[in-house]
């Protein structure tokens, strides 16, 4: 059974490449003819195509729609994988869910034409969750999209394009020149009902059949996604397996530009012009960010149709020497069928590279491509190694054209601080951006203040938004009103009480701190009505954090022209950071990386880091009594038992005896500034 499938699928495409090309004579009768006239000579040849079926359209898009991979070639969505059959036509919620059948050009714009409500030529497989979205909006293009699918692939909002400023559905680039061809061929083919059509890209009349600037917004899609093999390849199953009529502007794309475009008032010769269809002209191969001296790849898809000669590629351009590609002459075959041409980037020196891709063919178009490049140092310091209880190595990469390294190893030292956010004297009045409620009002007998409440009214004053995610201190002036003593002032935080105070007769300064709240909190004074106060002053200060680096004794150090470097003389269990700054280049201080030395164990208690000091120091045992003699001023000394435990400790000079009272090791330290030195003592 097998085989027989294989066999049949095999002789269908062969089938299909047979008779996949443009009949001999099919566009004779539009031949020396230009603008309308064209246009009504392709619409007599294209009319009285075959009528499907509405369910014959799920068939045809098993061979009109396919992708590579055998799944649906879905026009909205670049991430749906939709199976023929199993996903079509169902309930959907999301991107994803199902497929069904896209008018791309609204049947109800038609009035329901039952002819082109089958039409292949403008019904495609589309994803059901957008084609819902778009509706019967028009095509256009939007800068401020309000939805996009997956990835960003379509999008709809406010048009863009000079000409309509309403909403529009902008399909993806990969596309737009598809359904420009598209409606292209939806004005041609139903020229004779198109007057009567209503939709915001039709003109109303057979010619020019679309809007103005429908005309332009088609044919700058016409124009930068040329003919795809796809549509090529929709358009020969459209003909020979369903309608039996064609495309005209898939198989000659220059008749857009007889009808409407730069060709008008030329008459139409009918030859095949030859013409480069990949890569869109004016379009840009960006190699992003690449590394110095390395070789960058990149793969372009040059491909052409009706060439009468090889394809030439050259590179222009200011930074044309830091772009090179496989080969500079494809021949016209391979072109035919599709050439991946390789680029390569090669830069030897930093910064943005800019130079120009052309690619040209006797009696063809021209096609441009931008190469840009920004070649950056991708220098940056790595993850230290060997940590110890006092080292560690600091690594790092090459830096382009570095000549040394300049290293720096630092700790950190936090410093409380505050900010001040808020500060309001109320010499103005009320601020516009602080909000009351009730009663808040100047008084003549007080005028550089705010009165809060009255006999029958409370008050309250809020400020604006404060950011005291991190805490804050409150601070205040007030005092009560004429005979209202003690008036309290009630401070609530996000409209949650916190405090209150009570007022005098004369103004105090209160103040409050704030624990953390959020970066957008609110603090409000509150006053009950008879018991009123004043408020002259408020500042709010926002509790920071200041971190300062302190870098360790003899650093930044220059380490010369290396990539590792180690570190000593630390301090067991704590933290370290590091960052390398390039000399002799441009390059800034590289990234920060943070170091933790390790904790002592019972083995290193301490570490001989220099004895110098100690040679004439005596250390003897007698009679189970341990002295040293000769001891340096300024020396501490500790003695720890065999578990690491601190058993005997004095800072006292010249010479110390202590009794050992038990058999066993002991560690003796002896330690002058940042001089140690260690001995094991056997006893």
């Amino acid at each position: 059974m097998k085989a027989r499938i294989f066999s049949l699928f095999l002789l269908l495409n062969l089938f299909f490449s047979l008779f996949a090309q443009i009949p001999e004579g099919y566009y004779d009768g539009a031949k020396e003819k230009h603008d309308e006239e064209l246009k009504t000579a392709l619409y007599l040849i294209i009319d009285d195509h075959t009528v499907l079926s509405y369910n014959k359209l799920w068939e045809a898009f098993k061979y009109t729609d396919k992708r590579p991979d055998g799944k649906v070639w879905d026009i909205y969505s670049g991430t749906t994988n939709y199976e023929f059959g199993t996903d079509q036509g169902k309930v959907f919620h999301k991107e994803g869910d199902s497929y069904n059948r896209e008018h791309s050009f609204p049947k109800s714009w038609a009035d329901e034409d039952p002819v082109m409500y089958t039409d292949l030529f403008h019904i495609y497989p589309a994803d059901g969750y957008l084609n819902s979205n778009r509706s019967t909006l028009p095509y256009g293009e939007t800068n401020e999209p309000t939805f996009t699918s997956a990835g960003g692939f379509s999008k709809k909002g406010n048009c863009s394009f000079i000409g309509y400023t309403k909403k529009v559905f902008e399909p993806n680039d990969e596309y737009k020149g598809d359904l420009a061809r598209t409606y292209f061929y939806m004005v041609t083919r139903y020229e004779n009902k198109i007057s009567s059509w209503k939709s915001v890209h039709l003109s109303g009349n057979t010619y020019p059949g679309l809007s103005s600037w429908s005309v332009n917004l088609f044919l700058k899609w016409h124009r930068q996604d040329p003919v795809s093999q796809k549509e090529i390849d929709r358009n020969n199953v459209i003909y020979t397996k369903y309608q039996h009529n064609r495309n005209p502007f898939i198989d000659h794309p220059e008749l857009a530009e007889y009808i409407w475009g730069n060709r008008k008032n030329q008459n139409w010769t009918g030859s095949n012009v030859p013409t480069i269809l990949e890569p869109k002209t004016n379009t840009t191969l960006d190699f992003g960010n690449i590394s110095a001296e390395k070789i960058t790849n990149k793969t372009i898809r040059i491909a052409g149709q009706y060439l009468s000669d090889n394809v030439t590629v050259t590179i222009t351009g200011t930074d044309a020497d830091s772009f090179m590609f496989s080969t500079n002459s494809i021949s016209k075959e391979n072109a035919e069928q599709g050439y991946d041409l390789i680029v390569s980037c090669n830069p030897s020196t930093l910064g943005s590279k800019n130079a120009e891709l052309k690619i040209t063919s006797t009696g063809s178009n021209s096609v441009i491509v931008s190469l840009s490049a920004n070649v950056i140092d991708d220098f940056v310091a790595l993850e230290e190694e060997n940590t110890t209880v006092d080292s560690f190595v600091a690594n790092w990469t090459k830096s382009f054209n570095a000549t040394e390294y300049l290293l720096n190893v630092y700790t950190k030292e936090n410093t409380n601080s505050t900010n001040v956010i808020l500060e309001e004297d109320f010499k103005n009045g009320r601020p516009d951006n602080w909000k009351k409620e009730g009663y808040i009002s100047k008084d003549s007998k007080e005028p550089n203040t705010l009165k809060f409440a009255s006999t029958n009214t409370n008050g309250v004053l809020t400020t604006p938004s404060l950011d005291l995610s991190n805490g804050g201190i409150l601070t205040f002036r007030a005092k009560q009103y004429g005979n209202d003593v003690g008036a309290s002032v009630f401070v609530d935080v996000d409209g949650e009480p916190m405090t209150s105070f009570a007022t005098s007769e004369e103004y105090q300064i209160f103040t409050v701190e704030i624990p953390t709240q959020t970066e957008h909190s609110t603090i409000s004074f509150r006053a009950n009505k008879n018991s009123r106060f004043y408020l002259d002053f408020v500042k709010v200060e926002k509790k920071v954090t200041i971190v300062s680096k302190m870098s360790i004794q003899d650093y930044p150090k220059n380490v010369g022209n290396r990539t590792s470097y180690t570190v000593s003389g630390l301090e067991a269990d704590k933290k370290y950071y590091y960052t390398v700054t390039p000399q002799g280049n441009s390059t800034l201080e590289s990234n920060e990386i943070e170091v933790k030395t390790q904790k002592k164990t019972q083995t290193d208690i301490d570490y001989i880091v220099n004895n110098s000091v100690f040679d004439n120091t005596n250390i003897y045992i007698k009679d189970k009594v341990l002295y040293i003699e000769k001891i340096p001023e300024q020396t501490l000394i500790d003695i720890f038992d065999i578990s690491g435990k601190k058993i005997f400790s004095t800072n006292q000079s010249n010479q110390i005896k202590t009794n050992l009272k038990n058999q066993g090791v002991y560690i003796l330290k002896l330690k002058k500034d940042k001089i140690i030195y260690v001995q094991k003592i056997i006893n």
